[in-house]
């Protein structure tokens, strides 16, 4: 079952989350929304190389990524393997995990190692979701 929620009433977490808000600058989160502009442009230029059509949508740090071929979403029917569940699976396997519907997230954490390695497996990804569309048709 899949719940989504930031804290839950876990003190622990409440706490961490009061000290990011006390920590998180405009720097930072400058510095987080040019990382994730960097990974949309990119999932951008390497879907149109590989002819695959995807939707990305998102604002600041958040992102989506869905597929036209098949706008299935975790979240409408999550026992359907659509492309978006299969996607995600391949991102697991390349080391990068996003939200089963899609959704990607960039953190003050994120350095430019972790968002050239979220790239690269991500770009894998993508060509292993386009081997799985030409397979189909």
């Amino acid at each position: 079952v899949f719940h989504g929620c930031s804290f839950n009433g876990n003190l622990i977490g409440c706490a961490v989350g009061l000290v990011t808000m006390r920590d998180l600058t405009a720097q930072r989160i400058a510095s987080m929304d040019a990382a994730m502009l960097g990974i949309r442009t990119a999932l951008a230029r390497r879907a149109d190389q590989l002819g695959i059509e995807v939707l990305l949508s998102g604002m600041g740090s958040v992102a989506g990524i869905a597929f036209a071929a098949d706008p299935r979403r975790h979240e409408d029917g999550p026992s359907e393997l659509g492309l978006a569940s299969l996607f995600h699976l391949a991102c697991l396997s390349e080391g990068v995990l996003i939200g089963p519907g899609g959704v990607l997230t960039v953190s003050t954490v994120h350095d430019a190692a972790a968002v050239s390695h979220a790239i690269a497996g991500l770009s894998a990804a993508l060509e292993k979701t386009a081997e799985l569309l030409k397979s189909l048709h």
